[in-house]
């Protein structure tokens, strides 16, 4: 037993998981020089540990800040392509914290995709769910580290070390692939809302919220008033003339003065049919196809001619 104990220890320290801290803090105790190697193919194999079969480009994490300071998302940056990866942030309309200042998670309101950084080990989740379950779609994990050790110098590798090297996950693959990632997530959840719950907010956490939620608002209110000023614009105002004008031009309106029900489509006997009450107009047949009234609603009822295609776009035609 004190052996089993003493290794899983041994997995915990070389990830660094050994104390609770939120997102934003954990990306930057990391540093943001830190690389995270990526992996994908992820399958649960039943006992808490995951088999992993594709790696990834390597990441760099920064925190997103307001001019003020105030943390508000991060990015991913491929340090391949040197391009944004992903990114997450609280200006946007949906993505946001589970608390603050010490977030466990950062997540999209609706399609659930989320983030959650446990100290050396970034999950990447397809779902997150409300109930705490999840379903991942990448993992990345801080890059082992390459220094040498005692003072030594690296030897160079030669051409079959590259090569082997190449085609290997490498360390952090068999260091996450040995660990129980279910206890892991399990205990960094329940550390976390301990921690959140014995968390009162400040002055300054109070008025970091309430900076966002204004930015975020400010920027909702400019984008509608830029909107606005597009959509009641001369130009615009024209378009949308024309655009009506076109629309019904595309349509002519049916009247029935029959006395009676009739059913108004093409001459076939599949054609969809309309039915338009004694009385009543039909405002939206199309003016580019014949047209003929039925007694009924059935398909195989006498079609009667009463609309010629295109002969009268944008105007009414009465049945009589």
């Amino acid at each position: 037993m004190k052996k089993t104990i003493i290794t899983v220890f041994a997995l915990l320290i070389a990830f660094g998981l050994t104390a609770q801290e939120g997102f934003y803090q954990t990306i930057e105790k990391n540093g943001k020089d830190a690389k995270y190697v990526g992996f994908f193919g992820i399958a649960p194999k039943g006992d808490g540990t995951y088999e992993v079969t594709s790696k990834e480009n390597p990441i760099t994490l920064s925190v997103n800040y307001t001019a003020s300071g105030t943390p508000t998302g991060f990015t991913a940056i491929d340090t391949e392509t040197n391009e944004e990866r992903f990114s997450m942030d609280e200006l946007s309309d949906y993505e946001r914290l589970d608390s603050y200042p010490y977030a466990t998670y950062i997540r999209h309101k609706q399609n659930s995709e989320g983030f959650m950084l446990i100290d050396d080990i970034l999950l990447c989740f397809r779902k997150l769910y409300n109930d705490g379950s999840f379903k991942l779609d990448y993992i990345f994990v801080k890059e082992a580290n390459g220094e040498s050790q005692g003072g030594k110098k690296k030897k160079k590798k030669g051409f079959f070390s590259k090569l082997k090297a190449a085609y290997s996950f490498g360390p952090e693959h068999k260091k996450l692939t040995a660990l129980n990632l279910d206890k892991v997530y399990s205990d960094y959840i329940s550390a976390m809302k301990a921690k959140q719950s014995a968390y009162t907010l400040t002055a300054k956490d109070k008025a970091a919220i309430a900076e966002i939620k204004s930015i975020r608002d400010g920027e909702n209110e400019r984008i509608k008033k830029y909107n606005d000023s597009i959509y009641n614009s001369p130009a615009y105002r024209k378009a949308r003339e024309t655009r009506r004008l076109l629309e019904e031009n595309a349509f002519v309106k049916v009247k029935n003065m029959l006395g009676r029900d009739i059913w108004v489509g093409g001459s076939g006997t599949n054609s969809i049919l309309h039915k338009v009450s004694a009385g009543s107009v039909i405002k939206d047949m199309s003016c580019d196809e014949n047209l003929y009234y039925r007694l009924s609603n059935s398909g195989s009822a006498t079609p009667y001619s009463f609309y010629t295609a295109n002969s009268n776009c944008g105007g009414m035609v009465t049945i009589k």
